[in-house]
């Protein structure tokens, strides 16, 4: 865990949880006490923990909306929907019996104070002071990132990939399993037109000399280490074609062994030769290798619809039961 202590936000407690909450009253109509910005299922959100939450939202050296504004009042949302937040992965914690140990959280201030302070503890307690916070609230911060964490690997643990979920993704997927026309080449890369010109003239005599006219001329990186040999060999990627379409087109259109003229690109001038027979594309057979591929790209699918699920879940919790404060955001 890289512990970041110049900004602790909030808001972003977890990537799978982002939930807007609208302004006003919804739900039960419990009332919420004076010194409380809202209530959610009988926990109250303190204005003390708002006023901390809203400390946190002030850019680092930078200067928070005047009160009033819509920049201020949408900061006063924020901070009060994170804090709902927190209160509804508490409930779910509970239901779920996750709890985060006191022990989770010492490594975490443990892990900050070492990589940010040097472990200088008095350095860290100055920033901390520095900064309007308090131990508690940095305590606080670690317990609601870990919690986060926590529920996400709890969401995501049912998940499962069958192998009929993999041969049905094989079977309407043809195009991400189908492997492009290929062909190897070599190609010599040099800025100028004139010099590129000198060097064709050469190879039309003397094709034998291209391995040398590499090493001597060519400014391509990436295959002059190689004898100007493309490693992997040449396919026709969408990327590659968007990239350098010229290169691409030319190599694909001379005959095995022939030489190029000189190709202009955004590189630089190209001379290029085909090395062997053009490949056909081809249909990748399902083995194991592309099974544990296919494996992980559905899984990623399942993890995102399901932490998707459940952040909508939470959304609907806060907009039906949270209670806020008469007139909030003030």
């Amino acid at each position: 865990m890289k512990a970041k202590v110049l900004h602790f936000c909030f808001l972003t407690i977890t990537a799978f949880l982002v939930v807007f909450v609208a302004a006003g009253c919804g739900g039960k109509k419990n009332p919420v006490p004076k010194d409380a910005v809202a209530v959610i299922h009988g926990k109250v959100i303190t204005r003390a923990s708002f006023l901390v939450a809203m400390q946190e939202l002030t850019p680092p050296g930078g200067t928070a909306p005047q009160p009033g504004t819509a920049g201020y009042r949408g900061m006063e949302q924020g901070a009060a929907t994170d804090l709902i937040e927190r209160a509804i992965m508490d409930e779910k914690a509970l239901a779920y019996h996750i709890v985060i140990p006191k022990t989770a959280i010492d490594h975490a201030v443990q892990l900050l104070i070492k990589q940010n302070f040097k472990g200088n503890v008095q350095k860290f307690n100055q920033y901390v002071t520095l900064k309007h916070f308090s131990v508690s609230d940095i305590r606080e911060y670690f317990r609601v990132q870990l919690l986060a964490a926590a529920l996400r690997r709890y969401i995501i643990r049912p998940l499962k990939v069958t192998t009929k979920d993999i041969a049905t993704y094989y079977q309407q997927n043809r195009a991400s399993t189908t492997v492009p026309p290929s062909r190897n080449a070599r190609d010599i890369l040099v800025k100028n037109k004139s010099l590129a010109d000198t060097i064709y003239r050469q190879l039309k005599s003397r094709p034998d000399d291209f391995s040398a006219l590499v090493r001597q001329y060519s400014i391509d990186k990436a295959t002059k280490k190689h004898g100007g040999q493309a490693v992997g060999g040449v396919s026709t990627r969408p990327g590659n074609m968007t990239e350098t379409p010229e290169y691409y087109k030319t190599v694909f259109k001379l005959a095995t062994g022939a030489i190029s003229k000189p190709v202009n690109s955004v590189q630089g001038w190209y001379i290029i030769q085909a090395t062997s027979k053009i490949i056909p594309a081809h249909r990748l057979p399902l083995d194991a290798t592309l099974k544990v591929k296919i494996r992980g790209v559905i899984l990623k699918d399942k993890i995102s619809k399901a932490t998707t699920a459940w952040r909508v879940d939470v959304e609907k919790i806060a907009k039906k039961d949270a209670i806020y404060q008469k007139g909030f955001p003030w």
